[in-house]
């Protein structure tokens, strides 16, 4: 393979290019595994990439990367280095940040050899390629924006040219001024002379009899508000005691040996405690005078007796 050769695979565009939409524009990109393979094809296993530096700021981190061939001519090693930035986000698998950073740094070490170049714009601002991509932005059309309305207010009266001006006053009838009315004048009144008539003298009235009062009988009403009848002091209630049923008593039976019946019946080859019983009932010495149905309606001094016949039967 001749150098020439080599800078052509290189500058070699791709054709498997992906787009899509991101913040501000549609943006075409390569994955890193197509510059990876890109370097397989030229270097076959003679190329590798070596992480340099990695720093964290806050939530970000930043890795340097290496990427170093050998030309296939000259047998000399060459190496570029590369910048690639990512965010670490809350909820991602442990090591997402660290791998698309190292991703974009591969990426940007090879483009400095012409990998991929053809997709960064002239400036090589990238900045507002998503995280993940490397490529060049394309403008998204708009719509033309609307022509805001002009209210009619604000446009200035422009006067119409010489010789139109006269025919539009002509026609508009012009509205007269009423003349201001004269300021009313204010005479002297004369006044008429007051003149005092004779009052006649007043004709005394004579007082109006006063009605006959009338007794009027109330009723004595008493404001005394009778008193709740006393009710007797309630007497307690007789708190009942327990009782002490006895040994004697049934179901006075304990956990243990209800556990103990259980296992010498199992050891006796009996079917169920309850046949067990059954068995011993029979028997003159077993402490059973009654038939029992459920072994947790014995007593506790049947269950010793029951317990110690058992014993001698296994």
């Amino acid at each position: 393979m001749t150098e020439l050769s080599i800078k052509e695979q290189f500058y070699k565009p791709f054709e498997d290019i992906k787009s899509r939409r991101g913040r501000g524009g549609v943006y075409d990109y390569i994955t890193w595994k197509d510059v990876a393979d890109r370097m397989n094809n030229i270097f076959g296993m003679n190329w590798s990439s070596e992480l340099k530096s990695l720093d964290t700021l806050s939530n970000n981190i930043v890795i340097r990367v290496a990427v170093c061939a050998k030309d296939p001519v000259s047998g000399e090693d060459f190496c570029q280095e590369g910048y690639g930035g990512a965010t670490m986000r809350d909820g991602d698998e442990a090591g997402t940040a660290h791998k698309s950073a190292y991703s974009k740094a591969l990426k940007d070490a090879c483009k400095k050899w012409g990998v991929g170049l053809h997709l960064t714009e002239p400036t090589g601002d990238t900045s507002t390629i998503p995280s993940g991509f490397s490529g060049r932005e394309t403008a998204v059309s708009t719509p033309p924006a609307s022509t805001p309305s002009v209210p009619t207010q604000s446009i200035p009266n422009t006067p119409p040219p010489a010789g139109i001006n006269n025919s539009i006053q002509q026609n508009v009838p012009t509205t007269p001024t009423a003349p201001t009315p004269p300021a009313p004048i204010q005479e002297s009144t004369p006044v008429a002379p007051v003149i005092n008539t004779p009052v006649p003298p007043a004709v005394p009235t004579p007082p109006a009899p006063e009605p006959a009062q009338q007794s009027v009988s109330v009723p004595l009403v008493t404001n005394t508000i009778p008193s709740p009848p006393t009710s007797a002091p309630t007497q307690p209630a007789p708190v009942m005691q327990d009782v002490d049923p006895g040994p004697d008593a049934a179901g006075t039976i304990n956990n243990v040996q209800e556990m103990a019946i259980n296992n010498l019946a199992r050891l006796g080859g009996v079917e169920n405690p309850e046949q067990l019983l059954k068995d011993l009932l029979t028997k003159e010495d077993s402490g059973l005078n009654r038939d029992v149905k459920n072994i947790k309606d014995l007593s506790y001094t049947e269950a010793v007796k029951v317990i110690k016949v058992a014993k001698e039967l296994s």
